[in-house]
């Protein structure tokens, strides 16, 4: 049995007292909680290449099927996200010529695939929805547009700036929090330097944050 659930809140309603019963739980969140997890990376090219024509129903011999170097190139601006593949996909399925040549038209020109696809945004925006926000949640999420693409950002930065900005507590505690969730969310990507620190502030002395270029791009989006 799979479920896909794109927001937390009741996986532990799944839960059945059956022997050999399992479940498999998909989300774009993490359950820290459930002590079996396995992290997804991104598609491959293949697999993304594959996802985004049955998205499309490129398949079935009846939709416009455009060139195939227009085609990878949509794919490569989705990122090898599933999410974004299928939403694309399907926001083309069997679409005229010139509704594909108009999209990318617009891909070409700089616009960001969030701002361009009003389904795709509304998706992405659901894992923005936090139910209790006192610490900035959201704010320190914006944050991270702000930097350049590519860039490691220093923990340490990020913590100070957050710190300085919305004021929190001096011991820096709610700040990580809003780090940490920001990854278990998968709006961020925390790399730890270190696995063997001991003290909590200098845990974080050495690690830095990355973020894929979708996340970025919503980032940017919700700052606008």
């Amino acid at each position: 049995m799979m479920s896909g659930l794109d927001q937390n809140p009741f996986p532990k309603s799944f839960k059945f007292n059956i022997p050999e019963y399992k479940i498999l739980v998909t989300s774009r969140t993490a359950f820290p909680r459930f002590e079996f997890t396995h992290h997804l990376d991104v598609l491959n090219d293949v697999d993304a290449m594959n996802l985004f024509c049955h998205s499309a129903s490129l398949q079935d011999g009846t939709s416009y099927i455009p060139a195939e170097e227009d085609i990878k190139k949509i794919v490569r601006g989705c990122g090898g996200f599933p999410l974004v593949l299928e939403v694309i996909g399907s926001s083309l399925r069997r679409q005229k010529e010139e509704v594909w040549c108009s999209r990318l038209m617009k891909w070409s020109n700089g616009r960001s695939f969030v701002s361009s696809d009003a389904e795709l945004l509304a998706c992405l925006q659901k894992s923005l929805e936090f139910q209790y926000d006192e610490d900035n949640i959201e704010d320190c999420f914006m944050d991270l547009g702000s930097f350049p693409e590519d860039q490691r950002i220093p923990v340490a930065t990020l913590i100070d700036m957050w710190v300085e900005l919305y004021e929190l507590d001096e011991d820096v505690i709610h700040a990580i929090a809003n780090l940490q969730e920001l990854t278990t969310r998968n709006l961020a990507s925390l790399v730890m330097a270190r696995k063997d620190a001991s003290e909590f502030n200098s845990y974080y002395n050495d690690d830095f944050v990355t973020q894929h270029d979708i996340p970025k791009e919503l980032a940017m989006h919700q700052s606008s």
